[in-house]
């Protein structure tokens, strides 16, 4: 895509400047400027810190606190390969700092090396044995590799390390409800709840369980309970919605819905949901325009992405060929089947 290059207004900043690292004051110490970087990380600036730290290394290049920082950093801003490198390189030089493994672990994960990750977990949980996100990342990644024994045991072993820990109950629950262990499941989900009254996605995965297990009405409170708690809470609102159009509730759906739409209004999800309950209820003006947010879901991108080609307007085609694909469901297919005649009016091929 072209964009056009505009000439930028003048702008007056109201912060002050920070000085390009090469520029640095000759009296500060290579100690000052590693603080100031991760100064600059802890509040967000994460470029700016990275021209910082590769300022340090430059004066001290053993200083493998900002080699780890600068890959951290190159892993959060897309480049986990990147990352790695750095992360490695920091742990030539300390190999036994726990952080620095677990964040290896972390970048490699990204770049999808899942069984180099879950050694490097495993390695940062020998050396800091009291910390249970070590466990908890080792779960995660035990959960994608589709080794359940493996997976179970870490969740269990976060959560025992620090049973006040929200999200650890929360991730132990998560996998139960999928390993079909649904008591268990209950248990830590309420578990991770009592722990944090505010933790929608506990609620979020409480409700969905019920609704698995046919408890519409236990499922329909929890999803509430969460909106009470937030009551912009996209997944919430999104499966209470659902909820309600299973049990022919449309008006009550509605309102839900267009209260989650205006609480996440480039949520596409949400707009190709709404819309297929106004398809529903014979609101066809509506419902189409709704449905057409489909192909912004990530389903929706994926299929368009396999077709480098404009989508059709309805105009003319001229001599344009028009390409055709059926939707997912029989009925539909069927159904826009008989509009392919009027297509052909259109021109083209």
């Amino acid at each position: 895509m072209a964009y056009e290059a505009r000439a930028k207004p003048n702008v007056i900043s109201r912060e002050p400047p920070i000085n390009d690292p090469s520029e640095a004051e000759s009296d500060d110490s290579v100690q000052v400027a590693y603080d100031k970087a991760v100064n600059l990380f802890a509040s967000g600036r994460r470029e700016v810190a990275d021209r910082l730290l590769a300022h340090v290394l430059s004066h001290d290049p053993a200083r493998h606190a900002a080699l780890h920082l600068r890959g951290v950093i190159a892993a959060m801003n897309g480049d986990p390969g990147r990352g790695v490198e750095l992360i490695e390189a920091a742990l030539k030089l300390d190999n036994d700092n726990a952080a620095y493994w677990g964040n290896l672990g972390t970048a490699l994960k990204k770049l999808g090396w899942l069984h180099e990750a879950a050694k490097a977990f495993s390695r940062a949980m020998e050396l800091d044995p009291k910390k249970s996100d070590f466990a908890t990342s080792l779960g995660l990644v035990m959960e994608a590799l589709g080794q359940t024994e493996e997976a179970l045991a870490a969740h269990r072993l976060a959560l025992k390390k620090n049973p006040g820990l929200a999200p650890a109950a929360y991730n132990l629950g998560r996998f139960l409800a999928q390993l079909d262990e649904p008591a268990q499941a209950t248990e830590m989900l309420r578990q991770a709840i009592e722990i944090n009254p505010r933790y929608i996605r506990a609620y979020n995965e409480l409700g969905v369980l019920f609704q698995t297990r046919g408890d519409d009405a236990a499922a329909t409170a929890t999803f509430q309970a969460a909106l009470d708690v937030d009551p912009a809470a996209v997944d919430p609102l999104k499966n209470l919605c659902l909820l309600l159009c299973q049990q022919g509730r449309f008006e009550q759906a509605e309102v839900a819905f267009l209260q989650a739409i205006q609480a996440a209004p480039e949520q596409a999800d949400l707009h190709w949901s709404y819309g297929l309950l106004q398809l529903r209820r014979g609101r066809l003006a509506e419902g189409w325009g709704e449905a057409a947010w489909r192909w912004r879901t990530a389903e929706g991108q994926q299929l368009a992405a396999r077709f480098e080609i404009p989508t059709w307007d309805g105009t003319s085609l001229g001599d344009r060929r028009l390409l055709v694909w059926a939707e997912p469901g029989l009925t539909e297919q069927l159904l826009f089947s008989t509009v392919l005649p009027d297509v052909t009016w259109l021109g083209g091929s």
